[in-house]
């Protein structure tokens, strides 16, 4: 696939965004979400098929409670049942894209394909992080691609498009509650996770922001860092780099807040040298430099359950 990665975010109950925790009925402690890229009900059952040869066979067809979710953006084609038996070229009308999709899974609301967290007239939306934070929980996003990418960005944030980087990096890093945000997206390396000449901020919005990270400031240009802990101050990030640091982060004693960025360009893996489509599985060696995505999985889970 084009990409693929997986958000993590712990939080709050389940129940309707607008309640109260009070309200709340009674639901599990912590929510884990795994959102694999294009993972539609045929690409999962195409796994099925490629490593176990039958339906059912993946550990999740053993979940007790199994729900689907409609994600198509508002401004385009809805996936009926009847349009596909009709013309099956229709799926190929104004598919929705990951911002628009990542919305409505992190709002319940459909909107515009490009958006982030805003609906059909760009107003910002309450998110599942904003409900969680309300309740006293701890949030995190874990991603394999740059954090400021779309499914990541329309958990923790509010942007009119998703190709805003210059506006979503610093509001990311100053205007998000979220307690631990990971993934791609440094400026100092390429997608093999090599030094570069020149560095890029695209991905954190500018240098000034990148700086922040690195100092652990609270304020930049008049505007400070967010409250995560609800105790009225902002918390400033802690920022992890090398995959040493990340590995320490999945065992014992760790920041109150950690934002995380692999020392790679877009991807953790998935764009170093090599070609996905010609050449066989595992050849290509890894970027050794980088967490697994594993890694970054526990590590945040570790930060974020104290």
């Amino acid at each position: 696939m084009y990409r693929r990665f997986t958000v993590i975010a712990v939080m709050c109950a389940l129940g309707a965004l607008a309640t109260s925790c009070a309200d709340a009925p009674v639901a599990p402690k912590n929510v884990i979400i795994l959102i694999g890229d294009g993972m539609g009900f045929n690409q999962v059952e195409a796994a099925r098929l490629y490593e176990h040869g039958e339906s059912g066979s993946q550990v999740y067809d053993e979940f007790p409670v199994q729900l689907g979710m409609s994600t198509h953006s508002a401004s385009g084609y809805s996936y009926s049942g009847h349009s596909v038996a009709n013309d099956f070229e229709s799926v190929r009308w104004w598919p929705t894209d990951s911002a628009a999709g990542a919305t409505a899974m992190s709002s319940g609301v459909k909107t515009y394909n490009g958006a982030i967290g805003v609906d059909m007239e760009r107003r910002p939306l309450r998110l599942m992080s904003d409900a969680a934070k309300d309740c006293g929980k701890s949030v995190g996003t874990v991603t394999s691609v740059q954090m400021s990418h779309a499914t990541p960005a329309a958990f923790i944030a509010h942007n009119e498009a998703r190709h805003n980087y210059a506006e979503l990096g610093p509001s990311i890093v100053l205007d998000t509650r979220a307690d631990v945000v990971m993934g791609a997206g440094s400026p100092f390396y390429s997608d093999n996770g090599d030094p570069v000449e020149t560095p890029d901020y695209k991905y954190v919005g500018n240098s000034d922001v990148w700086n922040l990270l690195v100092t652990g400031g609270l304020e930049l240009d008049g505007n400070s860092v967010e409250d995560a802990d609800g105790d009225g101050a902002p918390d400033a990030w802690t920022l992890v780099q090398t995959r040493e640091e990340f590995e320490a982060l999945t065992t014992g004693e760790t920041p109150e807040r950690v934002f995380g960025v692999a020392m790679v360009w877009e991807t953790l893996q998935n764009r170093r040298d090599g070609d996905p489509q010609a050449d066989a599985p595992y050849t290509d060696p890894m970027i050794e430099t980088v967490p697994s995505l594993e890694t970054m999985a526990r590590a945040a889970l570790n930060v974020l359950d104290n």
